[in-house]
């Protein structure tokens, strides 16, 4: 069970909800990790893919999962628009979030 040191533990509920935050962050960085990749090889993106992985494939998934995908590709914009180079491989987006929690 998550520990919340202000208040004890967790409920279940809150848990089971973080946990499914954390999973949607890291396929939002798998996501673009596998966008780069392919940007790269065959030099096509548009707007249309994001859409399109959003409507097939975390459409189906818990709203939690849903808002930390959408969440770890907002922090890697924002970070990346304001100058950091982030390596895909070794970012971590649930450090974004705590910064951005500051």
């Amino acid at each position: 069970m998550l520990q919340n040191p202000e208040s004890g533990p967790l409920p279940a509920s809150e848990s089971s909800a973080g946990n499914e935050y954390q999973r949607g962050m890291l396929a939002g960085r798998e996501f673009l990790v596998a966008l780069r990749d392919s940007t790269l090889r065959y030099r096509l993106f548009g707007p249309s893919v994001l859409r399109a992985v959003l409507e097939m494939g975390a459409a189906d998934q818990s709203k939690g999962y849903q808002d930390g995908f959408l969440d770890a590709i907002g922090a890697y914009i924002l970070q990346t628009l304001a100058g950091r180079e982030l390596d895909l491989a070794t970012w971590n987006p649930r450090s974004a979030e705590r910064v951005g929690k500051r």
